[in-house]
């Protein structure tokens, strides 16, 4: 069977999927939003500085957590024409291994059809007994000059899947990435976890600033951020973000980097 398929509908996406024997795969993990679109990106942030990075489409697609599983890696997303699906399919020739089963659903994104996908999704995950650490869903649906239309669907996706996920065994598996942002441009956050994240922007803040090149840097909790934060509340928002460019086992930013206390 090839390891990349492509899907055109929901219909066609539960025919193919149903062909997987869901239990004998360590890892399924779903992707929205996370096609390769262009190589460099520019952006602007909310001071007005301007940044161009390079596309991390690929690893929003194949994340480093999850190559080196036997996974099933599901991006859900609309690929405007048969040019820019060829380009992903490129790219992920060059990233994907034997291991790994890659489903494209190109869908023309509303929140009924993800809402009706997710449920199928998590329907399925039920009769075959998938464990809770097994699942992975991210949101990379980020828009850099979204119209009305894009605007409201980046606002409302998150909370409508995690919705549905809250009653379930799946409740936590839902993670977001943080987007168009310096130096977090490759960082994902629990969603539950939106509270504490929302609460203290002066630790994105101040991550933006000790993040260099995309890489992590060690230091001292108490050095950096001095005694005006909540250090409890921090350490459970350090627990709950995450790198998609390490090839390693799901490391939350905390445990990769060995904060002291």
């Amino acid at each position: 069977m090839k390891n990349i398929i492509e899907t055109t509908s929901i219909i066609e996406f539960q025919k193919v999927f149903e062909t997987y024997q869901l239990c004998e795969y360590e890892c399924l993990y779903i992707s929205i939003g996370s096609k390769y679109n262009q190589k460099m990106v520019e952006y602007k942030t909310l001071t007005n500085s301007k940044y161009i990075k390079e596309t991390n489409a690929q690893w929003q697609m194949l994340p480093g957590f999850v190559q080196y599983k036997k996974t099933i890696s599901i991006c859900i997303d609309r690929f405007e024409n048969k040019d820019i699906k060829q380009q992903n399919t490129t790219i992920l020739k060059e990233f994907i291994n034997p291991n790994t089963t890659f489903i494209i659903c190109d869908l023309d994104g509303t929140i009924q059809l993800f809402e009706e996908i997710i449920h199928y999704i998590i329907t399925r995950l039920n009769i075959c007994s998938i464990h809770k650490d097994k699942f992975i869903i991210v949101n990379y649906l980020k828009f850099i000059n979204p119209n009305h239309t894009e605007a409201y669907l980046e606002s409302k996706l998150s909370l409508c899947i995690q919705n549905i996920l809250s009653k379930t065994a799946y409740n936590n598996c839902l993670y977001e990435w943080f987007g168009y942002q310096p130096n977090l441009y490759n960082i994902i956050y629990r969603y539950n976890c939106r509270s504490i994240y929302y609460l203290l922007p002066i630790v994105v803040d101040i991550l933006q600033k000790n993040i260099h090149n995309n890489e992590f840097t060690i230091f001292n909790i108490t050095v950096l951020f001095g005694k005006t934060i909540n250090t409890e509340m921090l350490r459970a928002f350090l627990k709950n973000i995450y790198d998609i460019t390490l090839i390693d086992s799901m490391k939350s930013f905390y445990e990769y980097n060995q904060f002291a206390s």
